[in-house]
């Protein structure tokens, strides 16, 4: 959750920093139940890397494509009736 509140703040997004701490303890709760059943978690760390590996280039249109395969893959991963939707 850390890596996700640092480019928040980078970016300087107060809603995304205000939203990812709202629901950090939640998440933080469910991602450790997911990621101690599956072996999902290699995966995602190499989606981080790609992420800040694009950052670090200055490379929006590289971070942003990262970013939305890495949303796109975890958003398979924890169904929205996760969270009692």
């Amino acid at each position: 959750m850390a890596f996700h509140l640092a480019i928040a703040d980078a970016a300087d997004n107060r809603f995304l920093v205000g939203l990812l701490r709202t629901v950090r303890a939640l998440m933080m709760a469910r991602m450790a139940t997911l990621f101690a059943t599956r072996q999902d978690n290699v995966p995602r760390l190499r989606e981080h890397r790609t992420i800040y590996e694009a950052i670090s280039r200055r490379d929006p249109a590289a971070a942003e494509a990262a970013m939305a395969k890495h949303m796109h893959a975890f958003s398979h991963l924890i169904p929205l009736d996760d969270f009692g939707q």
